[in-house]
């Protein structure tokens, strides 16, 4: 799986890049077997920080999975986001 972590309009930590790639890898081998690619951006809205989550299940599943949450602190809203995702995945 490649897990793609990025940040527009903001710096991205090497910490917070692995915290990531972890969580995104563990949460969806979870229900997933076979995941393409996941993008993750993050960006800043006036006060909030803003994840957003986009994975390719591939190309014969035809199956595309996203995510969104705000919240003001970057981790609270990357682990948001992936909450939603193993949700919609249960």
């Amino acid at each position: 799986m490649q897990v793609a972590v990025s940040g527009k309009g903001v710096e991205i930590g090497e910490a917070f890049r692995r915290h990531a790639e972890t969580r995104i890898t563990e949460g969806l081998s979870k229900y997933l077997d076979r995941v393409v690619s996941v993008d993750v951006v993050i960006s800043k809205q006036a006060h909030l920080f803003q994840a957003n989550i986009h994975s390719n299940v591939g190309t014969s599943a035809n199956l595309v999975i996203k995510s969104q949450d705000d919240a003001e602190d970057v981790y609270a809203a990357f682990d948001g986001a992936a909450a939603k995702i193993e949700k919609q995945l249960r």
